[in-house]
């Protein structure tokens, strides 16, 4: 048997127009402050009923119950979605009385509906409706036919109609004792030529500054329709199907008055799109009545009995395959089934929509099948009874075909708003044989998700799906797409929380330093953003000083770099903008496959998908700009104009069309980044991933619920945990990312995996990082190759470095290797292992916790170190403790072999390489959870605060924030070395470095390392650089680092010094100084980077840092 399903909308448009006049002396005045003058708005509402049709049935609901427009109120909001007052200071709704108005029939074609496929053949019109508005910028709804009256509904609710999200988010409440109580209807007025609203519309704000303007309003029910029709054409002969009656079943409770996308980006800001997330949403279906009855009094073909129920149905057969002999039951005025909106999204990846019968043996058990997995999503039951005589088949039983509301017959389970779903059962064979086919037109313009999200990450891609019809009888000739904002600051944050509030940059700073590096023009050139259209083919932009000391971009012009690679100007392809489609003939100029875009033309119509890319990791290093997004508590959002080329059928003259996307690339998610047990423990993690919504010391984190479906997959060794008892795990639109980590009891040995997380529709990604066992491990198969060194005949040849293997815990003492993975350690000064800083010393106080909180100002400025705690060999307390200038640096490194343990060594350089300069190995940045820890945690102490010498009881529950170094082969996905990884911590207060001086800058002066200029040495901070921003560096091109000072991240030594020439990024044409040599390891956790570290950064060995091991065997 096959289904068809067609639907078309609108199930009722309310079409209205508004055109602003000349000032007039009435109408009503407004209190907001808006630019001098004001016009008089003259509205035209109008709506469509159901077209003309003759059809009758036995019982059901009259498929025109929904056709009246009962009453009419008018709401003005200002930019910002403020309800405006009147003269007297009050909220004002605009109630209309139709009684004074003229409505009148005016005929509609399918242009006027939202997928150019109208219901209706005519439009109900108001006209002469007036107001008078001051010039200035609006939100107009229109909001109709509520139970009770519109007004008295608006005003007893008003605490929520103050506000557009309030109005969008009310309630309604399905009415199961009278239908026609089920039309209420809202709508938003926009420019005339605007497309219909779909459900991923965003509201539109409207421009009132001249006389004239034309604006338009759609208003959509939150109920649709579905008429249900029959064809047996293609039965076996001697097959009878009865039919008795269709019911729908999990209509929702109650219905969003508002719809379409959020008005914010924010991405854990759901649409206004109604969707039932529990059984509670539903409707009891006891108490739906709603049935279509197709009992008849018609003549049946089978009179074995007239005693048995079903004789009396009417019944479909081959000679007879229509019910009562008509061929269409989807006229406008058929009766029909109602029910609210219900978005159920589509089946997760891989799934489709299959057909259900239901016999009464039971073949279809349970509600999860005959629902194809969407537990809260509304469907139709067709009861019916079926007979065969046929020789090979016979059977006799009673049976129920259903199906899943959706705009499709595949995947999608959308129950939208304002449609008339028409719904086709088509019998075949011997009447359990079926297929599916969906059938409708769709409005001329562009159909694009807005906003549409990327990943946090660099380097990821988000393929934007759109489609454009172009008008009835234009072609389209062309298509291309352009980024025209591109900012590399974050969404939402004022300069000044960007900017060093203790030394604001001023008009006063030497050297003719711009006074705000924010607003500089060159910082807000493009190239510094972070979206391209093309995959970026780097992972660091001028790549050649890596290495580098010194820092060759600050007002040397490093924003032209990234220009001109950015637009294409230095040879390149532009990442800016491109061209998919130029006179009809579709452009192939895909550097790889990533970078390739799809298409398909249907008639006209062409779908695309496009894809996005987040860029580079560093673009010019010494700038910190990254196509990473570095801020926990904040978005980006950068623009894309799609402009569809058009001209008419036969001619040449061209028009174009553009639509604008909001591309939002989502708060950087640190919690959780990774899972680690000892062997032996199988204790499971429960995962909610959670962002931070600001970074103000008090936020909370708050679980990500998702812009679309997700899922979480594991990837690498799969063999050691599951997801919820799977290899893959899911979730609908709207739901929470929360699912189980399940450690298998078999597993012996070091384990790796990766689970990633594509969530917001499968756009952007997370990865956490599980690992089971700590025994040492290497990352990568295969070392990173050094140069020669030496000239001509003396040159000794390449050669390639041994693989590293890692111990899996920092140092905290000579002799002691921490236990845990979340254990900072000690922190050294460079050579000296018998005066460790114990952890307890690396965390700011306030009140009398020592656990990690955000240090004050005074803190970062004029905090004076007293005597230091040191650790002994076995981890306790010495019973001395040193000042700063008391412990020693010792220039010669550490001991060779580092531990008692021989094989035991010190990092050294090349080991850092290893990591940082390896093919295939990358970096995360996150909260680690370990032994102990089952959940993860939504307060930030928790999250980030633990230490060994933490007695309370939920200790073991805190989480470490570090640096993830992982193997991953994109091209090689079963390499058996993916997901390996090492965690890195940078401590629980996020500042992995105590530094030699506080260096106070004098201006004129060069020379900041005079001792008289020394003060609070060994403070706790990350950054090498002083308090006060640097501005003859940072007041262009790199303002990311203006409060560098601020930010988290750690140092580890290597075990010695390293000379200009005798490592791999070392550039000796402009590293030539002892200020060249290589110490240690730099984990910039804010900028996402990696770097080694030199003698000019580190005090000269007089700072202190953390120390890693490697084992390795004899003298290497």
């Amino acid at each position: 048997m096959t289904r068809y399903i067609k639907h078309t909308y609108p199930l009722l448009l309310v079409f209205m127009t508004i055109v602003f006049h000349g000032c007039v002396d009435d109408g009503l005045g407004f209190s907001d402050n808006f630019r001098d003058g004001e016009t008089t708005v003259s509205l035209e509402a109008s709506f469509s009923p159901f077209s003309e049709g003759d059809l009758t049935r036995a019982s059901g609901t009259d498929g025109k119950i929904l056709d009246k427009l009962n009453d009419l109120c008018i709401l003005v909001y200002d930019k910002d979605g403020i309800l405006l007052k009147d003269r007297d200071g009050k909220e004002y709704i605009n109630e209309i009385n139709l009684n004074d108005y003229t409505v009148a029939d005016v005929e509609r074609d399918d242009t006027n509906a939202s997928n150019g496929a109208s219901a209706e053949t005519t439009t109900k019109s108001v006209n002469g409706i007036s107001l008078t508005l001051p010039f200035g910028e609006y939100y107009i709804v229109a909001v109709a036919n509520i139970k009770g009256g519109t007004m008295e509904f608006l005003q007893n609710n008003k605490t929520y109609c103050n506000t557009l999200d309030g109005l969008r988010g009310m309630k309604m409440e399905w009415d199961s004792s009278d239908i026609a109580n089920n039309g209420e209807m809202l709508g938003y007025f926009a420019s005339e030529n605007a497309d219909p609203p779909r459900s991923s519309s965003s509201f539109q704000k409207v421009q009132i500054n001249r006389p004239g303007i034309k604006l338009r309003a759609w208003l959509r029910r939150c109920a649709s329709k579905i008429t249900i029709d029959f064809d047996g054409s293609g039965l076996r002969e001697n097959i009878y199907v009865y039919i008795k009656e269709a019911r729908i079943y999990d209509i929702t409770k109650n219905c969003t008055l508002g719809f379409g996308a959020a008005s914010s980006n924010n991405e854990n800001e759901t649409d206004y799109n109604n969707s039932a997330k529990k059984k509670e949403d539903l409707l009891e279906n006891e108490s739906n009545n709603q049935s279509i009855s197709y009992l008849t009094d018609k003549e049946n073909p089978d009179t074995e009995s007239k005693n048995i129920e079903y004789i009396s149905w009417p019944c479909i057969t081959k000679g007879d395959p229509y019910l009562n002999g008509q061929e269409n039951f989807h006229n406008e005025d058929a009766n029909a089934l109602y029910f609210y909106e219900n978005m159920q999204g589509d089946l997760p990846e891989g799934e489709s929509k299959i057909p259900h019968f239901d016999i009464n043996t039971g073949s279809v058990a349970g509600a999860d099948i005959k629902k194809d997995g969407k537990e809260f999503g509304t469907y139709i039951e067709v009861v019916a009874h079926y007979k065969s005589n046929d020789n090979s088949n016979i059977a006799d039983y009673d049976i129920k075909y259903r199906f899943m509301i959706g705009k499709d017959v595949t995947v999608n389970c959308d129950a939208e708003r304002n449609y008339h779903y028409k719904l086709t059962l088509r019998l075949r064979g011997n009447g359990n044989d079926y297929d599916w086919h969906i059938d409708y037109n769709e409005e001329p313009g562009f159909d694009v998700p807005n906003p549409w999200y990327v990943s946090y990450l660099y380097n990821h891609d988000a393929p934007l799906p759109f489609k454009y019809i172009p008008p009835e009888g234009y072609e389209v000739t062309g298509m291309k797409a352009e980024i025209t904002e591109n900012p590399w600051y974050p969404t939402g944050l004022g300069v000044e929380d960007l900017n060093d509030s203790k030394k604001p940059l001023t008009s006063t700073t030497p050297s003719g330093d711009n006074p705000d590096p924010y607003k500089d023009p060159d910082n807000r050139d493009p190239g510094n953003g972070f979206l391209s259209l093309r995959q970026t083919d780097k992972i660091v932009i001028t790549d050649i000083d890596a290495s580098g000391n010194t820092f060759p971009g600050y007002n040397k012009g490093a924003h032209n770099i990234n220009n001109q690679y950015y637009t294409g100007a230095n040879g390149g392809m532009a990442l800016d903008r491109r061209i998919y489609m130029e006179d009809k003939i579709i452009k192939d100029d895909a550097q790889g496959e990533i970078d390739k875009f799809s298409y398909k033309k249907d008639g006209e119509k062409y779908s695309f998908s496009i894809p996005l890319f987040t860029r580079a990791k560093i673009m010019v290093k010494q700038t910190g700009y990254s196509g990473n997004n570095p801020f926990v508590g904040y978005q980006r959002v950068a623009r894309v104009k799609i402009t569809a080329t058009i001209r008419k059928i036969g001619g040449t003259e061209t028009l174009t069309k553009d639509a604008d996307i909001n591309v939002v690339q989502v708060r950087r998610v640190v919690n959780p980044k990774g899972v680690y047990r000892k062997n032996g423990n199988f204790a499971p993690f429960h995962v909610r991933m959670m962002y931070l919504s600001s970074d103000e010391a008090d936020a909370k984190f708050e679980i990500i619920k998702s812009r679309g479906p997700w899922k979480a997959e594991i990837i690498g060794d799969a063999n050691f945990i599951t997801l919820d008892g799977k290899q893959t795990t899911s979730g609908s639109t709207g739901s929470d990312i929360d699912f189980n980590i399940r450690f298998n009891r078999m597993s012996t040995g070091n384990k790796n995996a990766v689970v990633r997380i594509k969530y917001h529709n499968y756009t952007c990604t997370h990865l956490i990082f599980v690992r089971q066992g700590y025994a040492p491990q290497d990352i990568a198969y295969e070392g990173k190759q050094y140069p020669l060194v030496g000239e001509g005949e003396n040159a000794i040849p390449t050669t390639t470095s041994t693989t590293t293997k890692w111990n899996t815990f920092n140092m905290i003492s000579k002799n002691l290797m921490a236990s845990d993975p979340r254990d900072e350690g000690s922190l050294f000064k460079f050579g000296n292992s018998e005066d460790p800083i114990d952890a307890i010393n690396n965390a700011y106080s306030h009140g009398g916790v020592e656990f990690y909180t955000t240090p004050t100002d005074n803190e970062f400025i004029d905090q004076t170190p007293e005597e230091f705690q040191i650790t002994d060999e076995n981890g306790n307390f010495k019973s001395t403790k040193k000042t700063w200038s008391g412990i020693k640096s010792n220039d010669n490194g550490f001991d060779r072999d580092g531990l008692t343990d021989e094989t035991t060594k010190t990092a050294t350089v090349r080991d850092f390489e290893q990591l940082y300069l390896s093919d295939h190995v990358q970096f995360g940045y996150g909260v680690l959870y370990a032994d102990g820890a089952t959940e993860t945690q939504s307060d930030i102490n928790m999250a980030y605060g633990w230490y060994r010498r933490d007695t309370s009881p939920e200790a073991n529950e805190k989480g470490m924030r570090g640096v993830f170094a992982y193997y991953w082969n994109r091209d090689k996905p079963t390499d058996s070395y993916n997901g390996r990884n090492i965690f890195f911590p940078i401590g629980r207060s996020g500042f992995g470095h105590r530094k030699q001086g506080y260096y106070i800058s004098v201006w004129g002066t060069k020379n900041y390392l005079e001792d008289e200029k020394n003060i609070n040495k060994g403070i706790l901070r990350y950054a090498s650089t002083s308090f006060e921003p640097k501005s003859s560096l940072f007041s262009k091109d790199a303002p990311l680092f203006v409060s560098l000072y601020r930010k988290t991240g750690a140092v580890y030594w290597a075990r010695n010094k390293v000379k200009p020439g005798e490592f791999l990024q070392w550039n000796a044409t402009t590293d030539t100084n002892d200020g060249a040599i290589a110490y240690a390891l730099d984990f910039n956790y804010f900028t996402f980077d990696v770097n080694v570290l030199y003698y000019a950064n580190t005090g000269g060995g007089q700072d202190a840092c953390f120390v890693r091991t490697v084992t390795r065997s004899g003298n290497d």
